[in-house]
């Protein structure tokens, strides 16, 4: 396999299990603002998923997973190295990347809220789900080095 074509397959799949997760979330939050008031509950949703910071934070998932599973795509089928310490690690790094920026707009938006508090959240709740996105998507990139005649589709 060369080195193109596993990094193609790592960006894909990285990204595909993403958006899976993002969807289910967003669905999620959209069913939970909505179960009240069902317009008022679409304008505020509509309304805080428009904000500059939280398209700012999907811009960033979407680009170092793509980025990152490009490189977990080659250090796994071309390489060969253990799939379960890549997703650990590219886990670890998104969710390192994920509380820079959270801190970045705690201190830029001088909040009187503790941001140890945020941060410990922020922790919490992104860590474990980013965890999961990287061990199905390296399982399932590593899946794809078994595959030997698997010709990816255009």
């Amino acid at each position: 396999m060369e080195t193109k074509t596993a990094q193609q397959i790592g960006g894909r799949q990285t990204v595909r299990t993403l958006l899976f997760v993002v969807l289910i979330v967003e669905l999620f939050l959209l069913i939970m603002e909505t179960r009240g008031d069902f317009a008022n509950g679409i304008l505020f949703y509509i309304s805080g998923q428009l904000n500059i910071f939280v398209l700012g934070l999907f811009l960033l998932l979407f680009s170092t997973t793509y980025f990152w599973g490009r490189s977990a795509g080659k250090e796994i089928l071309i390489d060969g190295r253990n799939y379960l310490v890549i997703g650990i690690k590219y886990s670890l790094l998104e969710t390192a990347v994920v509380l820079g920026y959270i801190l970045i707009l705690y201190m830029v938006s001088n909040t009187n809220r503790s941001i140890w508090q945020a941060l410990l959240q922020v922790i919490a709740r992104i860590s474990i789900p980013l965890m999961g996105i990287w061990l199905w998507s390296v399982w399932r990139i590593k899946l794809r080095s078994s595959d030997k005649d698997f010709i990816e589709p255009l």
